[in-house]
């Protein structure tokens, strides 16, 4: 009995030493106070890609060219992938695959675990938008004049279709049971909705150039859609509340600022901010 408790005490006492050389290594679990750095890793160029969290790994890019896959307990690198561009857009994780624009004009598909290339689609544009995926196919804006909103096979990036509106896309795409929701300068400044499936215009909204952030980078602002109502900012500093599906107005709000960035609903409640430093919220 006494020989079983000493191999138990001798166990512990090694499993506590083993996590302690993990922390101060920088791999393993780390279990610091609120607010305490963890890690940090310098990278090689400015970041402007928001980070994607996934199974304890996190995806973003750089503008040394590389979209980057790191541990989230050490902030160890588990790989990176050379793309011909600064990668200021945000990642999209799904299925096991990382979908993700690079400003060399191509959408990558790249494998979460190990970074090899899937599938890249030459889109022909500058990417700062954040991709959407939805069963079983890829979403992605272009920013550029002339520019377009295309759908892809998540399987292996054939074009399913594509649609032109003109001049500069300037959000991200959104899906919504069956209905894609995507920005533009095209056309006076309009918001459109698409059917996921054919890439048909289902309506468009004129607004005041949605999401109209001109050149900055990174720019993976999208609408938000609630309880059948489409949420979204403009430059015209007004904040618009649109029927998800006939495209009529049920009210806007003055938010006295250039809105450049997603609002969030949540419990009847509309968060925003302006380019004004304003943040606020209104009841819906």
């Amino acid at each position: 009995m006494r020989k079983h408790a000493l191999q138990v005490g001798f166990l512990l006492a090694l499993a506590v030493v083993l996590l302690l050389l993990g922390a101060c290594s920088g791999r393993g679990p780390r279990f610091g106070s609120p607010g305490e750095l963890l890690w940090h890793y310098r990278m090689g160029g400015a970041i402007h890609s928001s980070p994607t969290a996934v199974n304890g790994v996190i995806y973003f890019g750089s503008n040394d060219h590389n979209v980057y896959a790191l541990d989230s307990d050490s902030g160890e690198i588990l790989w990176r992938y050379l793309t011909g561009r600064e990668v200021r857009g945000s990642p999209t994780v799904s299925d096991g695959t990382v979908f993700i624009g690079s400003e060399d004009g191509h959408l990558y598909a790249l494998d979460a675990e190990s970074g090899e290339l899937r599938w890249r689609y030459r889109a022909g544009g500058l990417m700062w938008s954040r991709p959407a995926v939805a069963d079983g196919v890829v979403f992605g804006s272009t920013q550029a004049r002339g520019d377009h909103l295309f759908a892809l096979d998540a399987e292996d990036g054939s074009l399913i279709w594509l649609f032109r509106t003109g001049f500069f896309e300037g959000s991200s795409p959104v899906v919504s049971k069956g209905v894609v929701y995507v920005g533009s300068y095209g056309s006076g400044g309009r918001q459109y909705a698409l059917d996921a499936a054919t890439g048909k215009v289902l309506w468009s909204f004129l607004a005041g150039y949605p999401y109209s952030c001109g050149s900055e980078p990174g720019s993976d602002h999208s609408a938000e859609v609630g309880g059948g109502v489409l949420f979204f900012g403009s430059h015209d500093g007004y904040i618009y509340a649109i029927d998800a599906e006939t495209g009529k107005r049920h009210w806007r709000f003055n938010a006295n600022g250039r809105i450049c960035s997603s609002l969030t609903e949540e419990n009847g409640i509309v968060y925003f901010s302006t380019l004004e430093e304003l943040i606020g919220m209104i009841r819906i």
